[in-house]
């Protein structure tokens, strides 16, 4: 059987995540999602600091895909995979984004995609 992959949008300013499907994930793939901001309002020019940590069974893999970040632009990515734990893996990306629009700007939801072993 094929891999499948699936698209998951998480809120960028808390924790919620809210999931836009291209194919639906086997069960038990579903991804458990961290997001963190720091700090939590920045400047024209100052960085952004996002976290992203996605939690999968361990021989999926988690990407995040080229994407738009609103009134943001992509500094750095830094991507990262923990050592395995309990049959989970952990994969932990962190950008650093620049806002250069004065005023008021906001990040939209982060895509994150999974491809599963099956």
């Amino acid at each position: 059987m094929g891999s499948r992959t699936r698209t998951t949008t998480s809120t960028s300013t808390s924790t919620n995540t809210s999931v836009e499907e291209e194919a639906p994930l086997p069960a038990g793939h579903e991804p458990e999602l961290e997001v963190g901001l720091e700090p939590k309002s920045v400047g024209v020019g100052e960085l952004l600091k996002v976290k992203v940590a996605a939690t999968v069974p361990v021989g999926d893999n988690v990407t995040l895909p080229e994407q738009e970040f609103g009134g943001f632009e992509l500094n750095d990515k830094k991507a990262r995979v923990e050592p395995a734990k309990a049959g989970k893996q952990r994969f932990v990306f962190e950008l650093a984004l620049q806002a250069f629009e004065p005023g008021e700007v906001e990040l939209p939801g982060l895509q994150v995609r999974v491809v599963t072993k099956q």
